[in-house]
């Protein structure tokens, strides 16, 4: 049977029907009867399960078979979980390494914080020290120990910290160490002894380890010490004689690569060898470049226990390369004194290079290039390669190279660090045959000379054959055929050559004129030749030097005939000095000079000659069909080669099959080779073809093959019978279809074969006669008596032919009807309301069923009603179908006895289900949303654990204040509900308005759509959304009781297990404090009272304004600004209108109060009073109040401090006044102006003062609720907040350019550059720049003023102004300022020295250029004598240039000839310059040589790189005597620019050697 794995990694199929009629295999007809059943790829768990606990059918076998494939299915489960537990643990494993490496890698960062650039290789994982390799092995999987080594024993503690594994050294780096280059050649001495040479190499800590386990053998009685105390024997006998409680690890600290001016570190170890704890104390070195810290110990104390080590860091500094020691004493308490000696020693410098280098061999003419490669193994040095000529004082020049004929070197200095390779390139170029010889010398930094010797061959190229043949004949051959032969070709020199051969025709002709040499001859016969029968391999390569190499000729030919040919070797990049044996010059020489060899290649093709035996395959008996036979045939070679021959059928077709075996291959010479044909006739038809046999690609021979073919086959067309799934007492018939493929007709017989012999299948007809190739249909029908599973085998039987055999399968099967519970418990239910279950039925054969339920029964089926949708219904083969129980009760109670039937056609035995339940009625809950919400939505409990709600609402407020009741139905009963106010209720037209407004909105879309031009006031969808809001409220609150209560939803219906969201919304145009209940009334259930307690803040009086305020400032308080003014202010009046929405009258009592200042420390106010504080005034006469005797005598209340009263410039009249209800009322507000003065000090005064209304109705509002309202102190004040400003006159001033015409001081600059007196590359006389300023009044009253500036600033509109200016508020002004610059202001101020101030000017130098800085002011005097000063200043750019170099040499210069040298004149300044060039001669010849173009130009300003800011000066030299001639060029400006000379000079003679043009410098 085929495991798991395999029919997972099989693909779905269904195989076909059996190639011969004799296969008995019957996979085909089980995979077409059981389709994927058969074929899926793997069988799953529930058929296994399924089968088992099927009951066997009347095979005894599939019973073993069940058992089989139920332990094979329980082996597949073991080991699918061995599989994840093994998976489980590898996973495990990896995260368990995974961190460990971590951890590791993160501890080495931290002991090492460059570790990460080291780009070490990663550490052994510790994968495996988490994996369990007893689980492995068990699993046949790969163990980490078999393919690793065992590790070594840990080392101590101490030495992992002293050396960790990324610091040691490997194996590679201590061979290295071994190898020194000290100037001369030396040899590596070899140890001949293994084992002395492995305890050489063995590490320090394996040593260790090693004599550990020497000493546990030797002693092997000895106890398990600490390992902290554990330490090296011998050393601790040496240091307990010595008296030494610490050892040093290093013993002696060693610097031996270092720089001057840095610092290096080395950590050193003071491990503690006694058995107790010890202190120490070191002291440091002497020398200046030796430090060493504080130390790091175990412990803070500083006491270091027995195996542990203190760590000192010993820095050392250099300042030069010299050597230096110290030593660093450690005292102990013993008394010994431990000295651990500190050195610095550098390593010198140490190539690898041997003394002798030799290039080798090369051709003359030729090159030979050589690397050298030299590492350094001592100090890091800088070298430089010196010729035997030159001198170790001369000046050394670095070229690149050192040339010494014919060697040349490259580089010819170079620097190597420690351990750094280097290459040195040498060229060997000889142009003559000999040796050479060349000595060279290295030099280092400091002097140190190293001799060495170049050494190199010369030589021509020669070759030679090695048998001295100069012709190769080759045997006959057939078309076809491969013939070789071998030569061989000696290269005599010390070079390796490249070489080609080509393969070219021979001499066809004599040459008769005397005048053609031998080399034209060879040019003429060395014609190349292109498909050729010859070749020649290899055809190219290199031929080494002092070797023979071997070339394999072939020859191959086509075609017959006779060839002949001349095989040439040719050698490439050989030098043109390589032409020896001709003296006369020619102009082919380039065509033949690299010719070396010929060979004369000759050979013949002939025909080849092959006999078949028998000519003719003729077969006198039939061939049966389908069957294969065979005949041989004998091929014979006459030729003088082997021939390759191929069959192949000339007249091939579907009807017969006839190959050869084998259909190819080769005879040898006068060989023989038999051959089988192989003839499968697929028809009956005769057979007659010719078979062709192809010799090579030339020659072919034809077999003729003749032969009859005869035969009856009978062949049932389907590959099973499947009868399907019948009930019983039914039957089904199966039309079968026979046909005779032969031509030949036959009798056939057909029966059915079964083990049990039961006959339930009948055949008609059961015989009959085949017509030749005709066919007949037999019907044949399945009858079973019992439920079973049929099958049996179909046999037919054919006369004179093969009997044929077909499966037949089917199933008969009874209907079977379950349901998934026939026990249904629906919990609780509720009167009168429907409650609903669904099971499913499930249909457990593959027959369709039809079924019904019946009516309820039991004892309680006379208040109960059970409902099964559908009541009827088909069940389809092995489906289900979900049905719907449906109950309903009618009384409260528990449902025990109630059950139904369901009835299945052709059944006996009924489905019962029985049902339970608990039947309840209403029940209705009140809550807030949550407990966290209680004092958010303002629902509280009371003592008595009721449900109490708070509110607080805002007087006048159009936001309804909200608070939540969830009304929660308990049951599944729907019940109606309806909640509202007990006293706080809305008139019944506003109540109508709400309702119409909150069913309206779902409608906004449309009826807005629909609106008529003329507005419908009565529709509040004609309104804004606010003024809706406002109007509903004020419908609400038209009862004049100061606050209402609505409830939303007020009524309707509660569905069941639903909850309603009651949201209870108050309204309130008058402050007070009101208690009303909420009533909930639920269909017949007693109604409930909720309490709720509304708190009004706040009051009805508000202030009307021009214009509504902006949103964000409704919170705050309102203000009215007086405005600013001067100080001469008139009189100020502002009226406000105070308007009332409550439903009483109010009375106010204003109080003028002045803004705290910050010196102000009051925290409190004390107010005390007598009688009523604020009594009601009639006239002047203060009336008493009828309440007024309810009230103490002397009244006492403490206030926050928010004012003063005292000298406050704003007064309010009248100071008592009394609103009426819903209407409004005026005060007028006044500024004191014989309160308002500035001193001289100040400029500005802001006056920030409030008065605040103390408010008392005038009698108290009468409803049936319960209202308690404060008057007085104790309601919160009516506050206005008064400014006002007062300030000095001033304008400001804004420039119309941008912002640059500012500096960070706020002065108006006027940035002005000296070029602009530069017109058109001429001078001009004056320039004016114009900078119009805007001067506006952000004063509040109009402002007269006059202006006036100095220096050279201008006012150019001053016509259009006047003598006196004057601006309403808000107004501007435009001024148009000029500053004007002239020559005489510039030759003025130039005068200045830097940093010098005189009237205004000073000169500033920076790196862009010199400025000059000229400063002002424009003064306003205002008609109240006040005066402004805005500050002007003017910025001039000076130009300045310079020029490079300011000397200029030409050094020595033929007479007659002109030398040429360039200057660089750059203007770094933000100014043109206009400048020019002048001569000054130190001869007395004014006929100078030197001369300078041009003389005269303009340079830009530098603003950018792509400015003009550079020009190039061409100065020429031309002697016309010989001698010494020097001269001066001054540079001048124009705009008072500082001069700037250039000397030149140069020398002339009349020496031609001097004829050179780069022969001058700069």
């Amino acid at each position: 049977m085929a495991s798991v794995g395999e029919l997972e990694k099989e693909p779905r199929m269904r195989p076909g029907r059996p190639s011969s009629g004799r296969c008995q295999r019957s996979a085909h007809v089980i995979g077409s009867v059981f389709k994927e059943l058969f074929s899926q790829t793997a069988v799953e768990h529930e058929i296994v399960k399924n089968l088992t606990i099927t009951r066997p059918s009347d095979f005894g076998y599939q019973q073993l078979y069940v058992d089989q494939l139920k332990a094979v299915e329980e082996q597949r489960s073991k080991r699918l979980d061995e599989l994840r537990r093994v998976e489980n643990h590898l996973m495990k494993a990896y995260g368990a390494a995974t961190a460990a490496d971590e951890r590791r890698l993160n501890q080495k960062r931290e002991e090492c914080p460059g570790y990460s650039s080291l780009g070490l290789p990663s550490d052994e994982s510790e994968l495996a020290m988490c994996l369990d390799e007893k689980l492995l092995r068990r699993h046949s999987l790969i163990v980490p120990s078999t393919l690793r080594r065992p590790e070594k024993r840990e080392q101590e503690e101490s030495e992992r910290n002293a050396i960790p594994r990324y610091a040691k050294p490997t194996k590679t780096s201590q061979l290295h160490t071994k190898f020194a280059f000290c100037g001369e050649s030396t040899d590596l001495a070899t140890s001949t002894n293994n084992n002395l040479l492995f305890r050489k190499d063995l590490h320090p800590g394996d040593r260790h380890s090693e004599r550990q386990a020497l000493d546990r053998l030797s002693c092997p009685v000895n106890y398990k010490c600490n390992p902290r105390l554990t330490t090296d024997t011998t050393s601790s006998q040496e240091d307990s004689k010595s008296g030494n409680m610490f050892v040093a690890e290093p013993e002696s600290v060693v610097f031996s690569q270092y720089e001057p001016g840095n610092s290096y570190e080395i950590v050193l170890h003071l491990r503690n060898v006694d058995s107790v704890s010890r202190q120490l104390r070191v002291i440091p070195p002497t020398t200046r470049e030796f430090k060493i810290d504080t130390g790091v110990f175990p412990d803070e104390s500083g006491i270091i226990a027995p195996g542990l080590t203190c760590q000192y860091t010993v820095t050392f500094t250099p300042r030069s390369l010299a050597d230096c020691s110290d030593h660093i004493k450690v005292m102990q308490p013993s008394g010994c004194t431990l000295v651990v000696p500190v050195e610095a020693h550098r390593l010198t410098p140490q190539l690898s290079l041997s003394s002798e280098w030799e290039c080798g061999y090369c051709l003359v003419g030729g090159k030979t290039v050589v690397e050298l490669e030299c590492t350094n193994d001592g100090a890091d040095a800088t070298f430089r390669i010196l010729s035997p000529v030159q001198s170790l004082d001369d000046t050394f020049v670095d070229v690149g190279y050192v040339f010494l004929p014919p060697f040349e070197i490259q580089p010819a200095s170079f620097s190597v660090k420690h351990q750094e390779t280097v290459y040195i390139t040498i060229i060997f170029a000889p142009d003559r045959v000999g040796s050479f010889s060349q000595p060279i010398r290295l030099v280092t930094e400091s002097e140190h000379v190293v001799h060495y010797t170049m050494t190199g061959v010369s030589e021509h190229a020669r070759v030679e054959l090695v048998e001295d043949e100069s012709s190769v004949t080759f045997s006959d051959q057939n078309p076809g055929k491969v013939d070789q032969r071998i030569v061989s070709v000696r290269n005599c020199g010390h070079v390796d050559l490249s070489y080609y051969w080509r393969i070219c025709y021979p001499l066809c002709h004599q040459v008769t004129s005397l005048n053609v040499t031998g080399i034209e001859r060879r040019v003429e016969a060395l014609s190349e030749q292109s498909g050729t029968v010859f070749s020649v391999s290899p055809d190219k390569g290199k031929l080494l030097p002092l070797e023979t190499t071997q070339f394999t000729l072939s020859y191959r030919p086509l075609q017959m005939g006779y060839f002949h040919n001349v095989a040439d070797l040719v050698l490439d990049h050989v030098p043109h000095c390589e032409l020896e044996d001709f003296d006369q010059p020619v102009d082919v020489a380039s065509l033949f000079r690299r010719s070396f060899l010929q060979l004369s290649l000759t050979a013949t093709c002939v025909p080849v000659s092959v006999d078949l035996i028998p000519p003719t395959i003729w077969i006198p008996s039939h061939l049966r069909f389908g069957e294969c036979h065979r005949r041989q045939v004998k091929l014979t070679n006459h030729s003088k080669s082997s021939v390759d021959f191929r069959w192949q059928n000339e007249n091939e077709t579907d009807s017969h099959t006839i190959t050869v075996e084998p259909d190819s291959g080769t005879i040898g010479s006068a060989g023989e080779r038999i051959v089988e044909l192989v003839i499968c006739p697929m028809s009956l038809l005769p057979i007659h073809c010719n078979l062709v046999c192809f010799l090579g690609n030339t020659q072919s021979l034809k077999l003729p093959v003749y032969a009859a073919v005869k035969g009856v086959d009978v062949v049932i067309d389907v590959p099973r019978v499947l009868f399907g799934l019948v009930r019983v007492g039914q039957s089904n018939t199966v039309e079968i279809e026979v046909n005779n493929h032969s031509e030949v007709s036959t009798q056939m017989h057909l029966t059915e074969q079964h083990e049990n012999s039961s006959n339930q299948v009948v055949f008609t007809p059961s015989s009959c006669l085949l017509p030749a190739l005709g066919r007949a249909v037999v019907h044949a029908t399945f009858t079973p008596t019992h439920p079973c599973h049929y099958s049996a085998l179909l046999h037919c039987r054919v006369d004179n032919g093969e009997d044929q055999y077909v499966n037949m399968y089917g199933e008969c099967q009874e209907c079977s009807v379950c349901v998934d519970s026939s026990c249904i418990h629906l919990g609780t239910v509720f009167v009168n309301v429907p409650t609903q279950h669904q099971l499913t039925l499930h249909n457990q054969t593959k027959l369709i069923t039809n079924f019904h339920w019946t009516t309820c029964q039991g004892e309680d089926n006379s208040w109960c009603d059970v409902h099964m949708e559908p009541l009827s219904g088909t069940l389809q083969p092995g489906g289900s179908k979900p049905i719907m129980v449906t109950l309903t009760a009618t009384k409260l109670g528990e449902v025990k006895d109630l059950f139904v039937s369901c009835h299945v056609d052709d059944s006996s035995h009924p489905v019962y289900i029985s049902i339970t339940a608990i039947v309840k009625g209403l029940s209705v809950s009140y809550t807030t949303p949550t407990p966290q919400e209680i004092q958010q939505l303002r629902g509280t409990l009371d003592f008595d654990g009721r449900l109490q709600l708070n509110m607080e609402c805002q007087c006048g407020s159009a936001d309804a204040s909200e608070c939540v009741v969830i009304m929660r139905n308990n049951s599944a009963i729907s019940a109606n509900f309806a909640v509202y106010p007990r006293h706080l209720k809305a008139l019944s037209h506003a109540q109508a308005l709400s309702e119409q407004l909150v069913l309206s909105r779902g409608s906004v879309s449309t009826r807005s759509s629909m609106l008529a031009r003329t507005p419908n006031l009565a529709d509040p969808l004609s309104k804004s959304m606010q003024q809706s809001k406002k109007d509903y409220v004020q419908q609400l609150l038209s009862n004049n009781l100061g606050a209402v209560l609505t409830v939303t939803p007020s009524t309707g219906q509660l569905g069941p297990f639903n909850e309603v969201k009651l949201v209870v919304s108050g309204y309130a145009d008058m402050w007070g404090q009101y208690t009303d209940d909420i009533v909930c009334q639920v269909d017949d259930l007693e109604s409930v009272s909720i309490p709720i307690t509304v708190s009004v803040s706040g009051s009805p009086l508000a202030f009307v304004f021009g214009s509504p305020r902006p949103r964000q400032q409704q919170d705050q308080h309102p203000t009215v600004r007086l405005g600013s003014h001067v100080p001469d202010v008139k009189h100020i009046e502002r009226t406000v209108r105070i308007q009332n929405k409550g439903p009483v009258d109010i009375r106010v009592d204003w109080r003028v109060f002045g803004s705290t200042d910050v010196d102000d420390d009051q925290l409190i106010d004390v107010n005390l009073w007598l009688g009523d504080p604020f009594p009601l005034v009639v006239g002047t006469m203060e009336v008493e109040s009828d309440e007024s005797f309810r009230k103490p005598l002397v009244g006492v209340t403490i206030s926050e401090h928010v004012g003063v009263r005292d000298n406050i410039p704003v007064a309010i009249q009248p100071a008592q006044l009394v609103v009426p209800c819903h209407g409004q009322a005026n005060v007028k507000l006044f500024l004191k102006r014989d309160q308002i003065a500035l001193s001289q000090e100040q400029t500005e005064m802001f006056i920030d003062a409030f008065v605040l209304g103390y408010l008392t109705p005038s009698e108290q509002a009468v409803s049936k609720a319960c209202v308690i309202r404060g008057r007085g102190l104790s309601v919160d004040p009516l506050r206005l907040d008064i400014s006002a400003h007062i300030k000095e006159p001033q304008v400001s001033v804004e420039a119309d350019d941008d912002d640059d015409d500012y500096d960070n001081g706020g002065n108006l600059v006027f940035n002005v550059v000296a070029s602009s007196l530069i017109r058109n590359g001429q001078m001009s006389s004056q320039s004016l720049k114009l900078q119009p300023v805007m001067l506006t009044n952000r004063c509040q009253t109009a402002l007269s003023f006059q202006l006036h500036v100095d220096g050279p600033f201008r006012i150019t509109n001053r016509d259009q102004l006047g003598s006196a200016v004057t601006l309403r508020p808000q107004a501007n002004v435009q001024v148009r300022l000029g500053m004007l610059l002239n020559m005489a202001l510039l030759e003025n101020c130039l005068r200045l020295r830097e940093g010098e101030t005189v009237d205004g000017a000073e000169l500033v130098c920076s790196e862009a250029g010199s400025r000059l800085v000229i400063k002002n002011q424009l003064s306003l005097t205002y008609s109240n004598g006040s005066r402004q000063a805005i500050p002007v200043r003017g910025c001039i750019a000076l130009p300045h240039f310079d020029v490079s170099p300011d000397k200029l040499t030409f050094g020595t210069v033929l007479v007659g000839v002109t030398q040429s040298s360039t200057l660089q004149l750059t203007n770094p300044s933000l100014s043109d310059s206009l400048w020019t060039v002048t001569q000054e001669n130190s001869g007395d010849d004014d006929d100078s040589p030197f001369s300078i173009v041009p003389t005269t130009g303009l340079l830009a300003a530098h603003t950018s790189h792509s400015s003009q800011y550079q020009c190039t000066l061409t100065c020429h030299f031309s002697p016309k005597h010989e001698g010494y001639f020097k001269s001066r060029f001054t540079v001048s400006g124009f705009l008072f620019e500082q001069p700037v000379s250039v000397e030149v000079e140069g020398h002339s003679s009349f020496d031609q050697m001097y004829n050179n043009p780069h022969t001058a410098t700069r």
